[in-house]
């Protein structure tokens, strides 16, 4: 896992962004190969792990989005503020979408589930996947015409994405602890 800390807060959301996209490949493979009956236990062991840090990651970094960089970047960029309340709606649904797949997967008790299961299991991460994916692109783009509004509060923005995270001293972050998010926007 990368530990160099991001010299931006743009570049903290897209490691992040970066992070769920490869859980999201882990979980479509596990997925697709549980759905044509080729998968076993390893497929449900990697589907489980990848759902355990979907739903524990995303409203973390919804959270930081919203209460933390979108309303830096909409004082630095009013002309933002109405692309980034429409990513901050979205963000409800994500997280909803992860744990729908989460409860699929409570549901097979740890067991390889029958392949009709599986594929319903698989068309719904096909799903929350590309939607995931397409979110993140349209905030990537976002940041990307955006780069260097935040410099100046680059700093102080990395320091309290660090401490949502326990962490403190700039040493990456504390291993993943911290208070959900996902809530309201601070936008104004």
């Amino acid at each position: 896992m990368d530990r160099v800390r991001p010299a931006t807060a743009f570049a903290q959301l897209d490691r992040a962004h970066r992070r769920h996209d490869e859980r999201l490949d882990g979980l479509l493979g596990a997925g697709e190969r549980l759905a044509s009956g080729v998968g076993g236990m390893t497929d449900v062991e990697e589907a489980i792990d990848a759902i355990g840090f979907l739903t524990r990651s995303a409203p973390r970094h919804f959270g930081d989005e919203d209460e933390l960089v979108f309303p830096a970047l909409a004082t630095a960029a009013p002309a933002a503020v109405a692309d980034l309340a429409a990513l901050t709606a979205e963000h409800p649904a994500l997280i909803a979408s992860f744990a729908a797949l989460a409860e699929q997967i409570a549901a097979w008790h740890e067991r390889v589930p029958d392949q009709a299961t599986a594929a319903t299991f698989a068309a719904a991460v096909r799903d929350a996947a590309a939607r995931y994916r397409a979110h993140a692109g349209r905030e990537d783009a976002l940041f990307a015409s955006h780069a260097g509004v935040l410099t100046a509060k680059d700093g102080e923005l990395l320091a309290a994405l660090d401490a949502r995270r326990g962490g403190g001293g700039g040493r990456g972050g504390g291993g993943g602890r911290g208070g959900g998010g996902g809530g309201g926007s601070r936008l104004g």
